[in-house]
């Protein structure tokens, strides 16, 4: 079904969603063309405006009249573009828009994730979480078949025990042969489970 706008004189079709009385009674094919159809000569031209990219500029009072698009420095609206400010986590320069400004204090998300993370993270809790302190877990693993070395339970709960401890021996936590398979029970048993060793050291002193 079809029609033609009595403001532009242009076709258009009825949409699927329009009932029969709205389509019996409908005369433009637009909003814009309603709304122009009540103004003066001078307003509809003012309004045709728009579509071939012209919008209002601004004046103290508000809306005035129609002109060429007004952007960037000429817009009555602009607050002076992007500003530079610098990360709190690495010191380099970014750029951020203007509302933005006093908030911002991070280029990137990882700097963000870095500099809230800081003193909150041990050194030693960071290697644990890496991917390569993953991979030489797996190793282990692999190397003893998943099979505790003291029992010889193969499979279940299994960690990848230090037989030098982690933290007395920074240059061997990823050495593959001061790794050991063992069930979590064996692995408790140890005397350098958690801070064992260093419990004893206290009360021998």
């Amino acid at each position: 079904m079809e029609k033609i706008c009595s403001q532009c004189g242009e076709v258009f079709r009825k949409k699927p969603s329009e009932s029969k009385r709205y389509w019996s009674i409908k005369k433009y094919c637009s909003s814009r063309c309603y709304g122009a159809s009540g103004f003066s000569d001078e307003h509809k031209q003012k309004l045709r405006a728009i579509n071939i990219g012209k919008s209002r500029i601004w004046s103290d009072k508000g809306r005035t009249s129609f002109s060429e698009k007004v952007s960037g420095k000429k817009h009555p609206q602009w607050k002076g573009g992007l500003q530079t400010k610098k990360c709190s986590n690495c010191a380099q320069e970014f750029k951020v828009k203007p509302y933005r400004l006093n908030e911002a204090k991070f280029c990137s998300f990882l700097c963000s994730s870095s500099y809230r993370n800081h003193g909150l993270t041990s050194l030693n809790e960071s290697i644990r979480k890496s991917a390569v302190y993953k991979k030489w877990r797996k190793a282990v693993f692999e190397r003893d078949d998943y099979t505790c070395q003291i029992c010889g339970q193969r499979g279940g709960k299994l960690n990848a025990d230090h037989i030098k401890r982690f933290a007395d021996y920074p240059n061997l936590r990823l050495e593959l042969s001061n790794g050991r398979t063992l069930c979590l029970s064996c692995h408790l048993k140890t005397p350098t489970f958690g801070n064992r060793v260093r419990a004893t050291k206290v009360m021998e002193v």
